[in-house]
């Protein structure tokens, strides 16, 4: 309550919306006009286009139009804590997102650039994830926190949070416990520590009222005066004092202005100070009180004034607190005392310059905790790196009239959890997982067998492959293959020891069960064909004849390859015949086998020169295509039948074809690149999304997006597969969906 002057030194005018969209937008634009410098029209205008587009129709509980909730919180932005065009931009767009598909992440990255369209998404992130039941309160602050690229994104949730709070009237009481109980476990300690009082004041009391009714009315209750009879007693106790001040020489020499406010505690830091000093409310002596703000730079003024007041009013010398020549931990400066008012009532009185006024109002704590234990603040809020963060923004804050605002929150733009991420399962359990992990160590982390099996993931609903990176806040549900197992390339993608030892202990496992099928396998053969008691001898001739290096080598491929089998009976077969006297050119001879591949040392045997078996990059053929070999240099290159590059890349350097049959080829799964092309995203999502369905066996191992203006998307999708039936089973499914997509397949560099 200003009770001197009449009218504030500066005083701005808080708008009222609800006159509609236009009426609505000049008022917002006029307010930031007496607060702000420097005021970007244009990106102001265009935010809040794109606002009105997204919530067109659409009404909040209350029936207050969608469109103005973002206007108040970029409102509370600009009155509370400070005015910048991108952090303003980024409120008034801070709810487009998920709106039926309104507006895309894309959509605002093209219009507005990275910076905001990072915000939006990352606030995005933050308020999908307070409609979850995260059990653990800890873990939702730090992943919270982990979301905070810019610390301008807190500070849009701050003013989110209040004009949620501030509106809750028209929710569940259910609802609203949830939304309290968050917002003092969150958001008040959030607000306090960066120095927002105002904002955290009006939370604390709001929770307070919805979380503890009764207390909150018993307080209410016993403040002995209505608010009228409290307003008339602060303005008749501050008339002498503003009659002094107006004369006091020093303050007039000077041309010193000032203001005095009354001022009430609010209701929840009343319940606190019961609860701390152990006395019942009429006993406080500091419910009501007198703030003087001085408008100078010389802190001795203060002092002064103290001692002025003490010639009107008895002065009660045990509450004086001189915070200027002891600051709080948090940079609160000022000096607080009681004097004794009409009737014995206590009154504190704070005197306090423009500047301190504005720390104590705006400032950035950074040590703030509650010492009552109400609230606990032993969490990461307390994390030395975290009051290293604070403690950053309140020195550059301090120094905001030197260094332009863009400028300032450039250095605001470091990530303070900078080696962790947190990612979310269905279930919204929180995995801690290092910076730079994939959806494979996301899997490991579940278990090892989900691990192991994993096929790929869905990230936030969209299908993904198994080696997409993963960011804070993402939730993400594993995809399982029912026939997978893990592969050593995998060692190269996972960041997780978890991943990694999982992956390396299969190997081992499965390395011994292979060498003990393929050498019990081997040894049956001896049996049948009764060469068990010439066994080195045979088992030696093998690994010279099919080029192993060592028989475990040979017993492990053996357990896998049925080819391999086939072709290893037929030799058994021959050096029975021969005595055990055969070369490799003879032995291919009689068996029709002009080529030996051998894809677990990517070679290929051709005329007693080994050969590296190179799958064109250019085309990716797959089982079941027309294809056709190539032999030149030391490479045997496989293309595509119809691959127009195929033979301008190997130019003068082929020597000859080589004749080529799928049989030959001892492999799994081959990489199949498809190029899909429409003018409707969710087209491509629904194929997608069926074959997954059917296809268990497949995978994404990357995807690229090559979008190209609003409507025209074109993706392209890496797959393994075993053969090239997929395509065909992706194009019944555009044909049956009547979808509107075209497809074609391409290579890595197509």
């Amino acid at each position: 309550m200003l009770l001197y002057p009449e009218k504030k030194i500066k005083e701005v005018t808080f708008p009222k919306y609800g006159k509609g969209e236009e009426a609505d937008f000049e008022a917002f634009l006029e307010f930031c006009q007496q607060v702000g410098d420097n005021i970007n029209l244009d990106l102001l205008k265009k935010a809040y286009e794109f606002n009105i587009n997204a919530n067109k129709n659409l009404f909040r509980k209350s029936g207050e139009p969608f469109y103005i909730h973002p206007l108040e919180v970029a409102t509370f932005l600009v009155q509370y804590i400070m005015y910048d065009n991108e952090m303003v931009a980024s409120a008034i767009l801070h709810d487009v997102l998920g709106k039926e598909g309104r507006l895309t992440l894309n959509d605002i990255q093209s219009e507005f650039g990275n910076v905001i369209s990072q915000m939006v998404d990352n606030i995005h992130r933050i308020t999908n994830l307070e409609r979850k039941e995260i059990g653990d309160i800890e873990y939702f602050r730090r992943l919270i926190l982990a979301l905070t690229t810019d610390v301008r994104i807190i500070f849009i949730k701050i003013a989110d949070r209040l004009h949620d709070m501030k509106t809750i009237s028209y929710l569940s009481p259910e609802t609203q416990r949830k939304f309290a109980e968050d917002t003092l476990q969150i958001y008040v300690p959030l607000a306090h520590r960066f120095g927002f009082y105002l904002i955290k004041s009006e939370l604390e009391d709001i929770c307070f009222r919805i979380l503890d009714r009764e207390n909150y009315d018993k307080i209410v209750r016993k403040l002995n005066m209505t608010k009228k009879e409290r307003d008339e007693y602060l303005k008749e106790f501050a008339k002498p004092i503003i009659e002094t001040l107006k004369k006091m020489s020093l303050l007039r020499d000077k041309q010193i202005k000032f203001e005095v406010h009354g001022r009430v505690k609010h209701i929840y830091s009343i319940y606190n100070k019961t609860l701390l000093r152990g006395k019942p409310v009429e006993e406080l002596y500091d419910l009501i009180g007198l703030r003087l703000i001085l408008d100078t730079e010389d802190e001795t003024i203060c002092e002064k004034v103290i001692e002025e007041i003490k010639k009107i009013y008895p002065f009660v010398p045990e509450t004086y607190k001189d915070y200027i020549k002891n600051p709080k931990p948090n940079g609160y400066k000022s000096i607080h005392c009681a004097f004794i008012g009409t009737g014995g009532q206590k009154v504190e009185v704070q005197v306090r310059t423009k500047k301190m006024h504005l720390i104590a109002e705006k400032g950035f704590a950074a040590h703030y905790r509650y010492k009552s234990g109400t609230i606990s603040m032993d969490s990461v809020f307390d994390d030395p790196q975290i009051d290293k963060w604070v403690q950053d923004i309140r020195d550059l804050l301090a120094k905001k009239e030197e260094i332009p605002v863009e400028k300032l929150l450039e250095s605001f733009k470091y990530d303070i959890f900078s080696n962790e991420i947190y990612v979310l399962t269905p279930k919204q359990e929180l995995k801690i997982l290092p910076k730079g992990s994939i959806v494979l160590d996301f899997a490991y982390s579940i278990h090892t067998d989900v691990g192991n099996r994993c096929a790929g993931a869905k990230i936030n609903g969209k299908t993904s492959s198994i080696f997409t990176p993963l960011k804070n806040g993402d939730v993400v549900e594993v995809i399982l293959g029912e026939n997978l197992e893990p592969e050593l390339a995998w060692l190269e993608k996972v960041v997780t020891s978890k991943a990694r030892n999982s992956i390396l202990k299969y190997f081992n496992q499965n390395r011994s069960e292979h060498q003990q099928k393929g050498k019990d396998f081997f040894e049956s053969l001896l049996l049948e064909y009764e060469l068990e008691r010439n066994k080195n001898k045979v088992l030696n001739q093998c690994l010279k004849i099919l080029k192993y290096p060592t028989s475990n080598d040979f017993f492990i491929e053996l357990s896998k390859a049925d080819e391999l089998k086939s072709i290893v009976k037929l030799l058994l077969k021959v050096l029975k015949a021969n005595n055990f006297k055969i070369n490799p050119k003879d032995f291919e001879k009689d068996i029709e086998l002009k080529k030996i591949w051998d894809f677990t040392q990517n070679r290929m045997l051709l005329d007693d020169k080994t050969y590296e078996i190179v799958f064109a990059k250019c085309c990716l053929p797959v089982r079941g295509d027309d294809a056709v070999a190539y032999a030149y240099g030391d490479k045997i290159v496989i293309h595509r039948q119809d691959c127009k590059s195929g033979l301008l890349q190997i130019g003068n350097s082929v020597t000859r074809k080589i004749e080529f049959k799928w049989d030959a080829i001892d492999r799994d799964l081959f990489e199949l690149g498809v190029k899909l092309t429409s003018l409707i995203s969710e087209h491509i999502h629904i194929l997608l999304g069926q074959i997954f369905q059917e296809e268990k066996d497949i995978y994404i191992t990357h995807i690229i997006n090559e979008s190209f203006g609003l409507g025209y998307f074109v993706y392209k999708f890496y797959l393994r597969v075993k053969d090239n039936s997929l395509i065909n089973k992706m194009k019944n499914i555009i044909q049956t969906n009547k979808l509107d997509i075209n497809i074609e397949r391409v290579g890595i560099h197509s």
